[in-house]
């Protein structure tokens, strides 16, 4: 997405390891990006890419790492969390999100 500084509104959704995800096929040991889950790593809907640099109100700075199974739309961003309380706690919240730029996910991790 090419959206530099725009704010959008987005439902953000928690997910961890206990959780199973959707986007697991036995191994959610790894995202998409080939890292593995961890707090600045966010699975994000379609539109976005792969090293977008997100800021979520209320969470903090994700980079795009992980990937839904089908076409979800771009304003649905799940966050992870270290466990499954602490993900419930979250649930599901629509909340401001900033689109940072785009980095080289190797420069970060």
């Amino acid at each position: 997405m090419n959206l530099l500084a725009a704010v959008i509104v987005a439902v953000v959704t928690a997910y961890a390891p206990a959780a199973g995800g959707t986007n697991c096929d036995g191994n959610c040991a790894v995202t998409a990006s080939g890292y593995p889950p961890q707090r600045a790593i966010a699975a994000c809907g379609s539109g976005w890419e792969m090293g977008d640099m997100l800021h979520v109100y209320g969470y903090g700075t994700v980079f795009c790492g992980d990937r839904f199974g089908a076409n979800v739309a771009p304003d649905r961003i799940d966050v992870w969390f270290p466990d499954l309380e602490s993900a419930l706690q979250w649930g599901v919240v629509k909340t401001e999100v900033t689109y940072l730029g785009h980095v080289d996910l190797e420069d970060v991790f």
